[in-house]
């Protein structure tokens, strides 16, 4: 299961993304004006956990980054097979993670070693994945 996660502390959505969706998605006509921006934005963002595997494409069949592997802005923390999903196959993202993207003008910030820990901590990934602070969005 894919997820993206708002980490914001009044806004915890962490959003639930299945095969179904990114198959629907491929099948829509969304257009984005900054496409190209929010992909550069994708690439530069952070790996935050890294999943020593690989995964088929569920539309193409190229070998991608594994969905458990997660990538952060700082802000949010997203599988990192959504970027070619959304590069290639026409994945919509939340509205609400477009708007971050495009609020910082497209610009990554650094993370530091203890902003990293932090994270981790805020994220809860290394424990039991405690849910309750957040509000579980289903993408289907």
């Amino acid at each position: 299961m894919r997820i993206l996660v708002n980490l914001h502390s009044g806004n915890k959505y962490y959003y639930l993304i299945n095969d179904s969706y990114i198959t629907k998605c491929y099948n829509s006509e969304t257009f984005y004006f900054d496409k190209k921006r929010i992909c550069e934005y994708i690439e530069k963002s952070n790996f935050f956990i890294v999943m020593l595997d690989t995964t088929d494409c569920i539309i193409c069949g190229e070998n991608i980054l594994h969905y458990d592997t997660l990538i952060t802005d700082g802000d949010w923390v997203w599988s990192a097979d959504l970027k070619h999903y959304f590069d290639h196959h026409n994945f919509v993202f939340p509205e609400d993670f477009l708007q971050s993207i495009r609020s910082k003008n497209y610009e990554i910030s650094e993370i530091s070693t203890s902003f990293g820990e932090e994270l981790c901590e805020r994220f809860n990934f290394f424990s039991e994945n405690d849910l309750s602070d957040f509000e579980v969005r289903r993408l289907w």
